[in-house]
């Protein structure tokens, strides 16, 4: 039960933005995201050239670029601080 909650509270909270979208990429998070990086770190965001390369991070969760011991250490983080 406890993991059902926690995947709905995930997709509720964080991911709602995600299906208006769908099956396309969710416009109104990559535009929130090239905006926190312009703010934050704009020479990284130049680097990139975008946020064209964050959505197949996002797609995976970051299961692809992660290991599997980071990728439960940043979800552990995500899931406890937000």
């Amino acid at each position: 039960v406890l993991t059902f909650e926690v995947v709905v509270c995930i997709l509720l909270n964080w991911c709602g933005r995600w299906f208006d979208y769908f099956p396309k990429a969710p416009t109104t998070v990559l535009a929130s995201i090239d905006e926190a990086l312009s703010a934050m770190d704009p020479g990284l965001r130049g680097h990139m050239g975008g946020v064209e390369c964050v959505w197949p991070c996002l797609q995976t969760l970051f299961t692809e670029v992660l290991s599997r011991a980071q990728w439960v250490r940043l979800w552990d983080h995500l899931v406890t601080h937000w």
